[in-house]
């Protein structure tokens, strides 16, 4: 059931180091086939209390990797901007379901 946890060390020269200097981000997986309540107890707490190298992360999300068990997590110190930022995301997108004649139209 032990599945790994990478953490992602290429974010030199990336929009996501740029925006946020510093910040650690960690990606987890976790199995997708039918577990029983003891078994999805282990995963629930590796998810909620995920510590590398004395690094504490916070789950941020898992787009739509989630069925395939891939968990995106950062660095504790990042994660309220993180999830501020993922707020004004969604609503937009969420604006933007609701009425898709809000935005200009492409040319």
């Amino acid at each position: 059931m032990r599945r790994g946890c990478t953490i992602l060390s290429s974010l030199d020269n990336t929009l996501l180091s740029v925006l946020y200097p510093g910040i650690k981000v960690a990606e987890r997986h976790v199995p997708t086939e039918p577990l029983d309540d003891f078994e999805e107890s282990q995963v629930e707490n590796t998810l909620a209390k995920l510590t590398w190298r004395g690094v504490h992360y916070k789950l941020v999300g898992a787009s739509g990797s989630a069925k395939k068990g891939k968990f995106y997590f950062v660095d504790q110190a990042h994660s309220r901007s993180i999830a501020e930022r993922f707020q004004h995301w969604a609503a937009g997108c969420d604006r933007l379901l609701r009425d898709p004649t809000s935005h200009p139209a492409k040319s």
